[in-house]
């Protein structure tokens, strides 16, 4: 007797009905399943903050490079969420507000510096002016 797949599905044999579908389409439908659990991956958790707002503001108001770099990965953060890439994301939404951090942080270190000179010159112009009144 010949092997018929119509034949054995019609019988409503799970594994004829298994054995039939992977001769047609060369999957089982466990396999199938698996591979549409893969693509509709649940998200494990919320989205993260992209911090984009930060990035900008840092951009703005503190050091212009540094901004620069969180603005990029702050819009890396949606993108790769919706593409269900979500230990990228998170991993972008971190180095979106590490990069907005350390732009601030230049910009504070970078104004105590200026104005150390500032004060150092004033002070020194000082002392010679009354030194030589």
């Amino acid at each position: 007797m010949d092997y018929n797949p119509q034949e054995q599905m019609e019988n409503n044999n799970p594994q004829a009905q298994s054995t039939a579908y992977q001769q047609n389409h060369g999957t089982t439908y466990q396999q199938q399943d698996q591979r549409q659990y893969d693509y509709n991956q649940q998200p494990p958790m919320i989205k993260p903050d992209s911090g984009l707002v930060w990035a900008i503001l840092s951009t703005v108001l503190c050091c212009l490079p540094f901004g620069i770099v969180s603005i990029v990965y702050a819009t890396k953060v949606d993108t790769l969420w919706y593409e269900n890439r979500f230990n990228e994301a998170c991993d972008a939404a971190h180095k979106a507000k590490m990069w907005a951090l350390a732009s601030a942080v230049c910009d504070i270190v970078g104004a105590i510096i200026v104005w150390s000179i500032v004060f150092f010159f004033s002070a020194g112009s000082a002392m010679i002016s009354s030194a030589l009144l």
